[in-house]
């Protein structure tokens, strides 16, 4: 699997590092180079079948779909790119959490002479003949830049920021019609005790499918939850007091097309979570031990933090929505609008989204250095 993944890797790798602008880009030399290694109708489960016949192994191999908030049965099958880059390239722990990317990054913008403004919510992008012309911020005073970045969920800001004349390719009725992704419930612990847990661990349900299923297609809370754990103080001891452990644990499920009371079942999500930990790692009492928590629903998401749907990986990774067919990162209908995030071309997925600042930025660079 991992000698034949090698070359796929290799021929789609550059794909993601390129903006796609037209339909003719798809006719670039690599482009064409890699066509033979897309299987458009195979899902990476359709490819992980044709090296493994034993069902659980396959799921574990098949769960970096996750990223892209999609099941392994629809996931594009040259998705097993993931597959092969974890197990070949590797996994990196950033010490202090993943936020410390962002500082040193913001460090780097203050030297190069920039203006970092935070907690000052964008409020609505304003436009005249296709070309953005100021900003107004939340207590109505207004910013006039000749360039614009955002990296505000893109059907967030296509419905409630962007001036709504400014955008023909994807307008709101549009948005409505387009697939995205699941949801997320996650729950973050601060515990008073070491716990005996891996850094990383999964908990599969007994049937992957039908759990992938009933979330993606149902949009109906599923029978057996899969659960991601992550216990970072495993091995960053800057992520909580010796003797204690912060934990954050991820449960992949419906975005809010499914009409989900959350208020209710948040809880109930919340406290399956600690029964489920206390039963399968024979951790006593944990309820007792929590002394920071903190968790997000679907909904959390959509109101406090602007995520359309509350769909955390964004629009949905299927071909018709990838590429060209993306919001592009020269945002298509306004000259002077670029994005960044998940929502534009490579797509989600902390690694993706900042390749899509790459590609931003090259475009910013090629059109405007002098």
């Amino acid at each position: 699997f991992l000698h034949d993944e090698e070359p796929r890797f290799n021929a789609l790798d550059p794909i993601m590092t390129l903006p796609f602008k037209h339909p003719l880009n798809l006719l670039r030399k690599s482009i064409l180079k890699a066509r033979k290694y897309i299987n458009p109708k195979k899902s990476i489960d359709d490819r992980l079948k044709h090296y493994f016949k034993h069902e659980e192994l396959r799921t574990m191999l098949s769960f970096q779909s996750k990223y892209l908030g999609m099941a392994p049965q629809e996931a594009p099958a040259f998705f097993t790119m993931l597959t092969y880059l974890e197990h070949v390239k590797g996994l990196y722990h950033v010490e202090g959490g993943l936020n410390q990317i962002h500082e040193a990054m913001k460090g780097l913008f203050i030297k190069k002479g920039g203006q970092l403004y935070l907690g000052t919510e964008i409020k609505k992008i304003h436009t005249h003949k296709r070309r953005v012309t100021k900003l107004t911020l939340a207590d109505d005073s207004e910013r006039f830049y000749d360039l614009v970045v955002s990296n505000i969920d893109v059907s967030h800001m296509i419905n409630a920021v962007l001036e709504t004349e400014a955008s023909y390719t994807y307008t709101q009725e549009t948005l409505k019609n387009m697939a995205y992704s699941l949801s997320t419930y996650n729950l973050y612990l601060g515990i008073n005790r070491e716990l005996p847990l891996e850094h990383h661990t999964f908990i599969f349900p007994k049937n992957y499918a039908e759990n992938a299923k009933k979330i993606t297609k149902d949009y109906q809370l599923p029978d057996d939850y899969m659960f991601y754990l992550h216990a970072p103080s495993k091995l960053d001891s800057t992520l909580a007091p010796k003797g204690h452990s912060s934990l954050y644990v991820l449960v992949p499920v419906p975005n809010n097309r499914s009409n989900i009371d959350w208020e209710t079942e948040g809880e109930n999500l919340r406290n399956l979570i600690i029964k489920t930990l206390e039963s399968r790692f024979n951790i006593d009492n944990l309820e007792d031990s929590i002394v920071e928590e903190k968790s997000i629903t679907p909904m959390d998401w959509e109101k406090d933090f602007n995520v359309y749907l509350g769909a955390v990986f964004n629009l949905s990774h299927r071909l018709n929505q990838m590429l060209y067919k993306r919001p592009q990162n020269a945002y298509n209908d306004v000259k002077n609008l670029y994005l960044v995030g998940g929502g534009t071309h490579p797509g989600s997925g902390l690694p993706t989204i900042y390749q899509s600042a790459i590609v931003t930025a090259d475009l910013i660079i090629k059109k405007y250095k002098k």
